[in-house]
């Protein structure tokens, strides 16, 4: 069962006198109690997708139907919302905290939430149920790690 379905979703950003594209017709369906890790470069769009799930921004065209509207870490793990969002959660920490982080997301999945992750971290994605790779606003890759999935423990960055 999908718990966020995106369908044709695009975000252009008026700039300067020019247009932005931060999405380009994107189809996602993304289903309950997943570990999902979304990589890309500055500016491929990890962020705008994120932000358009929690409802922080909106599509230009295409269509997002969501099960929870807004959710952030303590709400979800506090009132048992079915969707959790973090944007780089291991960003600027330490490798034990960032392990931590991740074991407490992850975890989260046993209880049927769906974790879904944006990160410049290619190592982060080897512990995903599913990885979706963005470059320039598009969907490059969708399935599961490259090389398998491996455990947290497993991770060195």
């Amino acid at each position: 069962m999908s718990v966020i379905e995106l369908r044709g979703v695009s975000r252009r950003y008026e700039v300067g006198g020019g247009v932005v594209i931060a999405l380009e017709d994107v189809d996602l369906e993304v289903e309950i109690g997943k570990f999902i890790v979304v990589l890309g470069p500055s500016g491929s769009g990890k962020t705008t997708l994120l932000n358009m799930i929690g409802a922080l921004d909106t599509p230009t065209d295409g269509e997002i139907t969501i099960a929870e509207q807004r959710v952030a870490i303590a709400r979800a793990l506090a009132t048992g919302n079915r969707v959790l969002l973090a944007d780089e959660p291991t960003a600027k920490l330490d490798f034990h905290t960032g392990i931590q982080i991740l074991e407490l997301l992850q975890d989260q999945t046993h209880a049927g939430i769906t974790v879904l992750i944006v990160t410049h971290n290619r190592e982060l994605s080897r512990c995903a149920d599913r990885v979706i790779e963005l470059s320039s606003g598009r969907v490059m890759t969708d399935g599961p790690p490259a090389g398998g999935q491996v455990t947290i423990a497993a991770l060195h960055w």
